[in-house]
């Protein structure tokens, strides 16, 4: 089932979890906390990718299996990040410039479906890009608002459990937090990726019957 296989990517966490912790303890609070936010960044990516992939298989017909979906993701891992290092590249150049904040924005929405469209459609750098700019191109506003919901959601779900583990596990080192926060940061990952996931096949079969 779907929730089946949210919670098996969701458990991808338990041992990275464990990664942070052992570095914490055995060097510092700072290296656990790098290490943390450099694994978040790269597990948003992975579970973007690997929940298109399992969709993506439904609807070609055959039964979604989470073993195909890591598949998928592996033969694909080069252009899906070469795509998304290409499109936060475009947008950081431009996000440096006041004149260029604007644009930055608007390209940072329709690059929204970069890794879906790397994943799924075997395309790659500026023809991904290309792509997700046509699928947003007529949603902008609608692709906008639900991903800010989205987050808008998620970071305060997320706010609400660290300060309860905060509070809860005051005795803890900071290595131990910054470990215990990663793994519930996980928990929350592959229900805000499928949102953009969806997004992303509607205006895909949207465009397909136009």
């Amino acid at each position: 089932s779907s929730r089946g296989a949210l919670a098996a990517i969701a458990g991808l966490y338990v041992p990275l979890t464990i990664l942070v912790a052992l570095i914490g303890w055995r060097s510092s609070f700072g290296a656990a906390q790098s290490v943390a936010g450099f694994l978040t960044a790269a597990m948003g990516v992975a579970v973007t990718a690997l929940v298109s992939a399992y969709w993506h298989l439904e609807s070609e017909s055959h039964p979604r299996s989470l073993t195909e979906s890591v598949q998928l993701v592996r033969a694909r891992a080069l252009p899906i990040l070469f795509s998304l290092g290409l499109a936060v590249s475009i947008v950081l150049i431009l996000g440096l410039t006041v004149v260029g904040l604007p644009l930055a924005l608007r390209q940072l929405v329709r690059y929204q479906f970069v890794v879906p469209v790397a994943t799924t459609e075997g395309l790659s750098g500026r023809a991904a890009l290309r792509r997700s700019g046509e699928l947003v191109q007529d949603r902008w506003w609608r692709t906008a608002f639900t991903l800010l919901i989205l987050v808008g959601v998620a970071a305060l779900i997320n706010s609400a459990i660290q300060l309860g583990l905060l509070v809860a596990l005051g005795g803890l080192p900071l290595w131990g937090y910054v470990a215990i926060a990663f793994l519930t940061t996980g928990l929350l990952v592959p229900m805000v990726s499928t949102g953009p996931v969806l997004l992303y096949g509607d205006a895909a079969g949207t465009k397909r019957n136009q």
